[in-house]
């Protein structure tokens, strides 16, 4: 005991760092070290049932649902107002819920779906223009088709459209925010500030950012705020408002990135 309390005495400082420093760093880093591979581990992703993009339509829309959702209502209804608004075009859902359900790795299994599906959709060279449009976490499946799409596909038109998109990445707390918008030739995003999800209530800077909370107090609408960007979107198709690069190349000049519009109605 005596040997213990001596060693003790001669040793105290560097103890007394290891248990206070050290010991707590080390144990932190170990941790995060596991979130991060549990994160980004390799996937298959058997579960995803892709839809079938073999098309002959020149243009193509591409709707992805967020994190701990599935392509029902409200985004089976945002396809079908979309089908309508411009005829001629196909819209798929795609189902990656299988994949959604956990808010750590949502994001990046949502972004390494989306770029197996941007080769597929590549290899179809009937394709002249891509509208990708998502919902929440979905943004990374879009951002993820949109790069992988465009590596192959240069001369396509593609218009993303973020609705209240997540942010979060791993652990960047901030990547959508620098990054969505970036691939394709027009972005635009529509979000609601009432929302805390991060990235979705406030400037995307390289979209076109329309704010719509005022729209949703205006008219006293009960919709959920990180739901709210989906109707409203519904709503600009079915009014034949919304804006489609494609259609009109006025609309990057109009509406450029960078751009925080707050909309009423």
């Amino acid at each position: 005991m005596n040997v213990i309390i001596s060693t003790f005495k001669k040793h105290w400082l560097k103890i007394g760092i290891w248990l206070l420093i050290i010991l707590p760093v080390g144990s932190f880093l170990i941790v995060s070290a596991f979130i991060l591979a549990y994160m980004f581990w390799p996937r298959a992703f058997e579960q995803i049932d892709a839809p079938d993009f073999e098309t002959s339509d020149s243009h193509v829309a591409l709707l992805a649902h967020g994190l701990r959702d599935h392509p029902t209502a409200p985004m089976n209804s945002l396809r079908a107002a979309y089908e309508q608004a411009v005829p001629g075009s196909r819209a798929f859902n795609v189902d990656w819920s299988p994949y959604a359900q956990n808010s750590l790795t949502c994001a990046t299994n949502g972004k390494r779906i989306g770029e197996r599906i941007g080769r597929e959709l590549a290899t179809n060279p009937k394709i002249q223009s891509l509208h990708l449009v998502a919902h929440s976490c979905g943004a990374f499946v879009i951002y993820g088709a949109c790069q992988a799409f465009k590596r192959v596909n240069k001369t396509a038109t593609v218009q993303t459209t973020y609705l209240d998109p997540v942010s979060v990445y791993g652990i960047w707390w901030n990547y959508g925010l620098h990054h969505f918008g970036e691939c394709a030739d027009y972005s635009e995003a529509y979000i609601d500030t009432g929302d805390g999800v991060p990235g979705s209530n406030e400037l995307i800077p390289q979209t076109h950012t329309y704010d719509v909370t005022a729209a949703r107090k205006h008219t006293g609408q009960q919709t959920q705020t990180h739901l709210w960007p989906i109707e409203y979107y519904r709503q600009l198709l079915a009014n034949g408002r919304a804006p489609m690069v494609w259609k009109d190349s006025a609309v990057e000049e109009n509406k450029p990135a960078g751009v925080l519009e707050v909309v009423k109605d």
